[in-house]
C-alpha cells in the first residue's frame, strides 16, 4: 500500500501480524500485487471499484474495515471559501448533478457504488 496511506496505518495499529508493504506510489503497490509480491492491495473503496471494473486479473473484496472520508482542505480563515463549497456540494445534492456526472463519466458496472456512497448519510451523522 501507499507510504503514508490511511490503510497502511490502520492494518498496522489492528492487525500488526500483517505483513505490510509500504511502497511509494498507488501505482508501485498496484504494481506489486499483479507482479505477485504481494498477496493483497488496500486503498480507498473509489480507487479499488474502478481498478477491478478494469481490470478482469482483479477482485474488489467488498469488506470494510474503516469507515473514512474522502475530503478538501482549506487553509484557516477562509470562510468565503468554505461557503462557497459547502454550497456547491448541497447544490450537487439538491440538483442531482452528481448522478449526471456519474451516468456520463464512470462506466456503468460501478455507477451504483459511487451513487450510493454520496447519496447514503454517513453513519455519524444519522
Amino acid at each position: 500500500m501507499p507510504k503514508g496511506s490511511v490503510q497502511a496505518k490502520w492494518f498496522e495499529e489492528n492487525m500488526p501480524k500483517v505483513n505490510t508493504l509500504r511502497l511509494n506510489t498507488a501505482a508501485d503497490a498496484l504494481q506489486s500485487l499483479k507482479q505477485k509480491r504481494a498477496d493483497a492491495y488496500a486503498h480507498d473503496a473509489a480507487t479499488l471499484v474502478v481498478i477491478a471494473a478494469n481490470d478482469d486479473s482483479l477482485r474488489f473484496v467488498d469488506d470494510p474495515y474503516q469507515l473514512s472520508d474522502a475530503a478538501m482542505s482549506l487553509r484557516k480563515d477562509e470562510s468565503d471559501w468554505k461557503a462557497y463549497l459547502d454550497a456547491a456540494v448541497a447544490r450537487m445534492h439538491e440538483e442531482g448533478l452528481f448522478t449526471g456526472w456519474v451516468e456520463a463519466w464512470v462506466p456503468e458496472d460501478i455507477h451504483s457504488y459511487y451513487l450510493e456512497v454520496f447519496e447514503t448519510t454517513r453513519p455519524d451523522r444519522r
